[in-house]
């Protein structure tokens, strides 16, 4: 397990990309093994970076979309992911066909922007909490 943070107080100083970078251009090698499969969680801007990065050396990328549920029974229709599945836009429900998703079919550009759907409303709460 490698670990970054921004600023290099916890693992190595960094993006997660840069050390998974450099095992993908060692000839797909992590100390002798090769990367057989990419589980990425957290912010989706870095999934998507993330996805982006393992495209080209396609190796098996799963994104984690939990943090996108509300109701987990697919009736509420928040968890709506955009995806490619034979060249057709199809979605799927992150509750349900998820929450781990093959990366490499998400749509990110169709999906990111819903992250800043709330944008305005989350400021105001925060400055309203004395948070902003």
């Amino acid at each position: 397990m490698i670990y970054t943070s921004n600023d290099g107080t916890f693992g190595l100083k960094g993006f997660v990309t840069t050390p998974l970078e450099a095992m993908l251009k060692d000839g797909k090698q992590s100390k002798g093994r090769r990367l057989a499969e990419v589980v990425t969680i957290g912010p989706p801007l870095m999934m998507r970076a993330v996805s982006d990065l393992t495209r080209p050396y396609g190796v098996k990328t799963v994104s984690s979309l939990n943090s996108i549920m509300v109701d987990a029974t697919g009736m509420c229709g928040a968890c709506m992911v955009p995806v490619t599945i034979d060249g057709r836009m199809v979605r799927k429900h992150a509750c349900i066909d998820g929450p781990e998703l093959d990366a490499h079919i998400i749509d990110w550009d169709k999906f990111l922007p819903r992250f800043h759907a709330f944008k305005a409303q989350e400021e105001r709460s925060r400055v309203t909490h004395g948070l902003g």
